[in-house]
């Protein structure tokens, strides 16, 4: 949206009061630059982590478990804050007369939500495959028939049916 498209009073004299939001933020170059920078944070959080981790199962073998907590905890804090951050940052610049405090915090927290989801798919794979291994080592005919990922109220539920 054009910043000279928006209708809203308030949001003109703002704007037009205060030259610095439009010249230093609201404008192709500074969107480009914080989009580099949230890129950026999120891919060297990513590379150290895999690398890291491929390096914690190949030979010799690493505990790689320190560098781990040093980089996760500050890093799951600073990820939090960046996709806040470029969630409001890119919403705001496609239409500058849209205000919300909460935004950021929502988004968030709907990745959340996605994260513990997927958690529960692979769970429910992860506990499909640990049945049928289960079985086969115990020589018993019981066949896991069905693995049910349930999510009711934020819970994850999962439950294995086996025939006898």
């Amino acid at each position: 949206m054009p910043l000279d498209a928006i209708e809203n009073p308030t949001i003109r004299e703002h704007l037009a009061h205060n030259q610095f939001v439009k010249v230093g933020y609201l404008n192709w170059h500074g969107f480009i630059i914080r989009a580099l920078v949230y890129f950026a944070i999120w891919n060297l959080l990513s590379y150290l982590l895999s690398r890291w981790s491929r390096e914690q199962n190949s030979p010799p073998l690493r505990d790689n478990s320190t560098r781990f907590k040093v980089i996760s905890g500050p890093g799951i804090i600073l990820y939090a804050f960046t996709i806040s951050f470029a969630a409001i940052d890119w919403v705001m610049s496609l239409d500058p007369s849209w205000i919300s405090t909460i935004y950021g915090l929502l988004f968030v927290a709907g990745e959340l939500i996605s994260a513990l989801c997927f958690a529960v798919v692979i769970e429910a794979n992860f506990v499909q495959v640990q049945a049928h291994v289960s079985a086969a080592a115990a020589g018993f005919r019981a066949r896991p028939r069905q693995v049910h990922a349930d999510v009711r109220n934020g819970v994850g539920i999962l439950l294995v049916f086996c025939s006898g």
